[in-house]
């Protein structure tokens, strides 16, 4: 097994304002497509490497309780987390 983790989704019950906090946090473009009765933002990765998305759809909601996704923002967190606060949201634990 190369990854023990293959796909994830991170739910959000706002689609848009989820899709451009992490395209600002993680400077990317997420390719957006409705699959069915969801919408998907999908983060960009390579071939063959971990992949996965935002997703809205019914009964699919975040929560405190859930798995925790860690996402990669490069070597370096200085520059991702610099963007939170711009991006509308608050950085609850700053970098060490």
């Amino acid at each position: 097994m190369k990854h023990a983790i293959n796909w994830f989704q991170i739910p959000a019950v706002d689609f848009e304002r989820a899709v451009k906090f992490y395209n600002t946090v993680l400077d990317v473009d997420m390719y957006k497509m409705p699959m069915g009765d969801s919408l998907m933002g999908f983060f960009p990765c390579d071939q063959g490497s971990v992949g996965g998305a935002v997703v809205f759809e019914e009964g699919c909601r975040p929560s405190a309780e859930g798995t925790m996704v860690f996402l990669n923002a490069g070597e370096d967190l200085g520059p991702a987390l610099s963007r939170v606060e711009p991006a509308g949201e608050k950085l609850l634990l700053r970098k060490l």
